[in-house]
């Protein structure tokens, strides 16, 4: 019974330790950004989707100067994907890779 618990209360802490270190190397950032349009801010409305198959989307919408930003965006191994649309029009698409800090992104179209 005593050599049960003791397993027990170490399995308990390994797994405590194991996701604390998992979450310490998986922060969350703000990802600010920028869309431009031959070489001039876009204007504002557009909306931003940043996909991960995992953790699902999230949406911003650029401002009078084309920008944007996302907040709390785990750092992942794994590519995300953006994507402009212009109400249901797809202007833009692409991989990007969300994994080390500080990371900005300017999408030219």
């Amino acid at each position: 019974m005593k050599k049960n618990l003791i397993i027990g209360i170490v399995l308990l802490a390994l797994s405590l330790f194991t996701s604390c270190k998992v979450y310490s190397y998986y922060q969350n950032l703000g990802l600010p950004g920028r869309i431009y349009v031959n070489n001039m801010p876009a204007s504002a409305g557009l909306t931003v989707v940043l996909i991960h198959p995992q953790l699902g989307r999230s949406f911003s919408y650029t401002d009078y100067s084309g920008l944007f930003y996302f907040g709390n965006v785990p750092q992942m191994p794994s590519p995300y994907y953006i994507e402009v649309f212009w109400m249901n029009n797809l202007l833009y698409r692409n991989q990007i890779n969300v994994n080390e800090a500080p990371i900005a992104i300017n999408l030219y179209m």
